[in-house]
């Protein structure tokens, strides 16, 4: 099966996981105790009100013709209106995702950058020092939830007064014009070094939150796929040959090692912008996460839907992206089906 085949297979088999799950998610939003309409009005007012607001968000009739409203609305561009904002969802979705986009990426660099890195050294010293040090970190980053880090660090360092900020996206009093919604790259374009700085640091705490549990995890499954593969018999021709050991395990023994991490690094980084709400909580980070536990909490349907339609979608993203980096890595995968 040639590579652009599986990725027209992958695109169709997601595109109807995404079909089930916006259905799933939508039915289940509308089955929350609470009528959104006088939640979004208050209780206060009359049911008269209640009653025409229940009429236009088409309260009243059955699932499936809310549905087919929804996603008609969808096709067109349209999330409906936010009963929490008093906004169009999708101006409050160009306003808070890239936030949370940028956090997820800023992550997705410490998990593959140290992960990588954790894997090759505990091999290379395996069941000395290092090993064991960075065993002992993965365990206790495995099972610390990213929330418990993320009040570790605003309690620490907004306690100490470092030049390491902990809350919001930039300092309050420094403004910088708003042209792609990621902070650095504003900063950038902006020739703000002083914003940028303030916007780096502002960034590396959450971020380090996030990710150090799936950064050690990562790090351990690579470890483990390095140790075995190194009595391969292709490796131990290559150090017959003469190859110095650091080519070999950087070259030849990384490579097919990496294949189990990434399989599993899409999951790890899909998860992160569903993993970020209480993250972003506790940082007082202005991203989707954050608006999706406030819509959950006052039952904004329409923002609810929009926000878990676009974790779908990047979910999505992500384990494509992830199928073809393994695919080329491994062809076997895609010749499978052949």
């Amino acid at each position: 099966m040639s590579l652009g085949r599986f990725l027209v297979r992958r695109l169709l088999l997601s595109l109807l996981v995404l079909l089930g799950s916006s259905i799933m998610i939508f039915v289940i939003a509308r089955i929350i105790p609470g009528n959104p309409a006088r939640l979004a009005l208050g209780e206060k007012a009359t049911q008269e009100a209640v009653d025409r607001l229940s009429e236009e968000m088409h309260l009243n009739d059955p699932w499936y013709i809310q549905y087919g409203y929804w996603i008609l609305g969808v096709f067109q561009g349209d999330l409906g209106d936010s009963l929490n904002t008093k906004r169009p969802v999708i101006d409050d979705v160009k306003d808070f995702l890239p936030a949370t986009l940028e956090l997820v990426l800023f992550s997705s660099v410490f998990i593959v950058l140290f992960a990588v890195l954790f894997g090759r050294i505990a091999t290379r010293y395996r069941n000395r020092w290092p090993d064991t040090v960075i065993r002992v970190c993965a365990y206790i980053g495995v099972a610390m939830p990213g929330f418990v880090l993320a009040t570790l660090f605003v309690l620490v360092f907004g306690a100490q007064g470092t030049s390491v900020s902990v809350l919001g996206r930039l300092t309050t009093g420094i403004t910088v014009e708003r042209v792609t919604g990621f902070m650095l790259i504003d900063t950038l374009l902006a020739g703000d070094l002083y914003a940028f700085k303030d916007a780096f640091f502002h960034l590396l705490l959450p971020a380090l939150a996030l990710a150090c549990a799936p950064m050690f995890s990562e790090a351990r499954i690579i470890r483990s796929a390095m140790l075995d593969n190194m009595n391969k018999d292709y490796l131990i021709a290559h150090k017959g040959y003469g190859i110095p050991n650091s080519l070999v395990m950087r070259k030849y023994l990384l490579k097919p090692s990496l294949i189990p991490a990434i399989s599993t690094l899409g999951l790890d980084i899909a998860a992160l912008a569903g993993n970020a709400f209480l993250v972003e909580m506790i940082f007082a980070w202005p991203g989707i996460s954050r608006y999706g536990t406030q819509a959950i909490l006052n039952k904004d349907l329409n923002a609810i839907s929009a926000v878990i339609l676009i974790f779908g979608i990047l979910f999505i993203i992500i384990n494509i992206i992830v199928d073809v980096v393994v695919s080329i890595l491994d062809p076997r995968i895609r010749l499978g089906g052949s």
